[in-house]
C-alpha cells in the first residue's frame, strides 16, 4: 500500500513541478542583409522543437507580412532560431532565456543566394558587387585572406609583382 502511495505522491509532484516551468515570447524581425529591409513571409523555426511559421496553429500570419515572427509559452531554456525564404541562404542564431529573463527579441539577417561569389558592398537599393580588379584574396584550408585596394598603381606591372611577392605567390620564371 505504502509502495502505490509513494508512486502516486511522485506522479502529483512531477505534474506539479511541470505546471510551474517558466515560459516567455520569443520574436523578431528577418531582414535583408544587404539592405537591412525587412523580408515579407520569412520561414522561421526552432530547431528541435514546436515552434516554426509553418505551423497550421501558428497565430501570427499577418505580421509575417511585414518580416516579423512571435513565438509564445516557450520554455525558457537554450535554442536554436533559423531563418530562411525562397531564394535565400538560411541562417541560424543561438539564443537562451532565463527565468530571470524569459523573453528576447532578436533580428535574423539572410541574402539573396542568387547573388555570385564575391565582394558585396551594401546600400539601399541592394546588394553592390566590388569589381574583382580591385580584389585580392588567397585562401586555403586554414584561412582566407581578402585585400581590398583603394587606389590603382600606376605601375601595374611591377605592383602586381611587388604585390605577388609580399603575399607570397611563387613567381614564374622562363
Amino acid at each position: 500500500m505504502k509502495k502505490k502511495l509513494s508512486i502516486c505522491a511522485a506522479a502529483i509532484i512531477a505534474l506539479a513541478m511541470t505546471g510551474c516551468e517558466k515560459t516567455g515570447t520569443i520574436e523578431g524581425e528577418v531582414c535583408d542583409a544587404f539592405t537591412g529591409k525587412p523580408l515579407e513571409m520569412p520561414t522561421v523555426g526552432m530547431d528541435s522543437t514546436i515552434y516554426t511559421t509553418l505551423s497550421k496553429k501558428y497565430e501570427f500570419n499577418q505580421e509575417l507580412r511585414k518580416g516579423k515572427f512571435k513565438f509564445t509559452k516557450v520554455p525558457v531554456g537554450s535554442y536554436r532560431v533559423y531563418a530562411g525564404r525562397s531564394k535565400y541562404v538560411k541562417t541560424r542564431m543561438r539564443i537562451e532565456t532565463t527565468e530571470q529573463n524569459p523573453n528576447a527579441n532578436i533580428r535574423l539577417y539572410i541574402y539573396n543566394s542568387q547573388v555570385e561569389p564575391g565582394l558585396y558592398q551594401g546600400t539601399p537599393e541592394g546588394p553592390l558587387k566590388i569589381s574583382n580588379q580591385w580584389v585580392v584574396y588567397s585562401t586555403n584550408c586554414d584561412e582566407s585572406i581578402v585585400g581590398y585596394r583603394l587606389t590603382m598603381p600606376l605601375q601595374v606591372e611591377n605592383a602586381t609583382a611587388s604585390l605577388a611577392e609580399k603575399i607570397g605567390v611563387p613567381q614564374k620564371k622562363g
